[in-house]
């Protein structure tokens, strides 16, 4: 069987940094958006917004719905698993950590994918590479939670967790969406999203009793750009660069969202960002590069011909 190489062309990499803005800023769009909205209510317009922009797209584009019960029960549960849960969890985790904290620990994802895959044998095992990153990426979060661990109190202990249960659920979700490919990308996207707003709108009613108050026009921005921006226009462009330059390379936005969503964080919220949470940042970059695992073959291959040309 061949295997197709993409090359990454300037466009490429437009849409990769894109990409990188759109899904990067949706912690700092949230973070606004707590100064007066209950995280519920968050999730739920965030969700609703998307919905409807994608329900749009497929109307405009004519793209044609599943027609099994199977393919649909999977768009709900896909609808929870993969944005429910952990919208919720990640607009939770900001009200006890910065945007650029949770950003970096949605980072963990891969490595979610990764341990999940290896626990339930979806893929071949693990490589040293592979070792090394979940290692890595481990350490990363051990750094985040030192401060917790020495008595500094647990607001950021239960922040982080919430931000680890979210990258969890979005690991568990990219796996099973992996049995479910026969349904096109952006009909999976509407699908899940629609589902995900029916099921938010209750819990969110509950939560406040009712309807909240206005919240005033720069917190309804925000949350709009949050729905429509950071979450359809998201899919979109994902689904696009997944065409164009395959999942590998569209994987790379992992390594780029953080270092969206702190400097947005550090130079316009005025986040505290402390060496402590550098090095955590560090160590989670590097657990993601070795994870993908392109450049340090890349650099070992490098190192063996030049010990053989010497």
């Amino acid at each position: 069987m061949t295997r197709v190489e993409f090359v990454m062309r300037p466009l490429d990499w437009a849409l990769l940094g894109l990409l990188s803005l759109l899904w990067g800023s949706a912690f700092f769009w949230t973070t606004i958006a707590l100064q007066s909205v209950p995280p519920a209510w968050i999730v739920s317009t965030r969700l609703s917004l998307a919905a409807l922009a994608m329900l749009v797209f497929l109307k405009v584009t004519g793209a044609n719905w599943p027609k099994r019960l199977v393919d649909w029960r999977a768009l709900a549960i896909l609808g929870l698993l993969s944005n429910l849960i952990p919208f919720t969890a990640y607009t939770l985790s900001q009200v006890y950590i910065s945007s650029a904290m949770a950003a970096v620990l949605n980072a963990f994802t891969p490595l979610s994918v990764l341990v999940l895959s290896q626990i339930f044998r979806l893929e071949d095992r693990m490589t040293w590479f592979n070792t090394t990153g979940a290692l890595l990426g481990i350490s990363g979060v051990a750094v985040l939670m030192l401060p917790s661990l020495q008595g500094q109190g647990w607001a950021q202990a239960i922040g982080v967790a919430f931000a680890l249960l979210a990258a969890l659920f979005y690991a568990i979700g990219s796996l099973f969406a992996r049995r479910h490919q026969t349904i096109e990308p952006a009909v999976m996207a509407t699908g899940m999203l629609s589902f995900a707003a029916l099921f938010s709108l209750p819990i969110a009613l509950v939560s406040t009793q009712g309807l909240p108050q206005w919240p005033g026009m720069g917190t309804a921005g925000a949350l709009v750009v949050l729905g429509l921006l950071s979450t359809a226009l998201a899919y979109l462009v994902f689904f696009n660069l997944l065409k164009r330059v395959g999942s590998a390379n569209a994987s790379t936005v992992a390594l780029l969202l953080p270092v969206t969503a702190l400097l947005l964080g550090v130079l316009v919220l005025h986040e505290r960002f402390t060496l402590l949470n550098l090095g955590a940042m560090i160590l989670v970059f590097l657990g993601l590069v070795f994870i993908d695992g392109r450049v340090p073959r890349w650099l070992l291959r490098r190192a063996r011909g030049q010990v053989l040309a010497d």
